[in-house]
């Protein structure tokens, strides 16, 4: 009887260091853009392999990149336009901003079913998406993905 008790208490504590790891490894998957994020022009939020990369380049255009060979998965369709800046706001809205005037160029306002609640987040994965989660659960909205993973 010893040892049938001591061989489930063994088997749950491998269970629970499993668990434990698997969560960690889930958690390093996504990088959070906090809200209050700007990206200026030239600046990069990389996923945390630094695989993949978001940027505010300098014709205005944001662009999240993979890495490896620098193709872009998503744009903003802003090149040209004077933007100069990305702005992460509350509720998973960020907006590319004109340089002259503050105009907002583009933005991911809309697109979610129902009003924004607190919890909504942007994430890039490790996986090569570029994605607004709410509590890292329900995806409120997809802008990219890399096609070959």
């Amino acid at each position: 009887m010893k040892k049938l008790a001591a061989g489930f208490l063994h088997m749950l504590a491998l269970c629970l260091l499993l668990a434990v790891s698997q969560s960690a490894v889930a958690q390093s998957a996504y990088k959070q853009i906090p809200e209050g994020t700007t990206l200026w022009i030239g600046e990069s939020i990389y996923s945390n392999n630094l695989k993949y990369r978001l940027t505010m380049q300098r014709d205005g255009n944001l662009v999240f990149y993979r890495v490896a060979d620098s193709r872009p998965l998503w744009n903003s369709q802003t090149s040209g336009s004077g933007g100069y800046k990305t702005v992460f706001e509350p509720f998973a809205v960020f907006n590319v901003l004109r340089i002259s005037d503050d105009a907002v160029l583009w933005t991911s306002r809309g697109g979610y079913i129902g009003a924004p609640y607190p919890g909504m987040a942007w994430y890039i994965t490790d996986q090569g998406d570029f994605m607004a989660l709410y509590h890292r659960g329900m995806i409120i909205s997809w802008l990219a993905n890399d096609p070959d993973n």
